[in-house]
């Protein structure tokens, strides 16, 4: 009897598990951070430029990867350093 407890325990343990969270979805969004951090820029290039580091978040996963090829919708140090603030939003850091 014991044993047959002991199973169903595990067994609603495996099934239920821990709730799933996913990435705060307010990572995608604009803030007054980001437009610190990107002055020269708009909300519009800002945000595509979140979604550029999301793709990199979903392609690779890897902060480092995402950091050492930057993006391609830059060329110039103060979009290289938004760039890098939407890295850490999107990464959570």
């Amino acid at each position: 009897m014991k044993s047959w407890l002991l199973v169903f325990v595990l067994t609603l343990v495996l099934v239920a598990g821990c709730p799933l969270t996913g990435p705060d979805p307010a990572r995608l969004q604009v803030n007054d951070e980001l437009r610190a951090a990107c002055a020269s820029l708009t909300d519009e290039e800002i945000a595509e430029l979140l979604l550029e580091a999301e793709a990199w978040r979903l392609a690779s996963g890897s902060y480092s990867i995402a950091t050492g090829s930057g993006t391609t919708s830059c060329d110039k140090l103060d979009c290289i350093i938004c760039w890098f603030a939407c890295l850490d939003q999107v990464y959570g850091r």
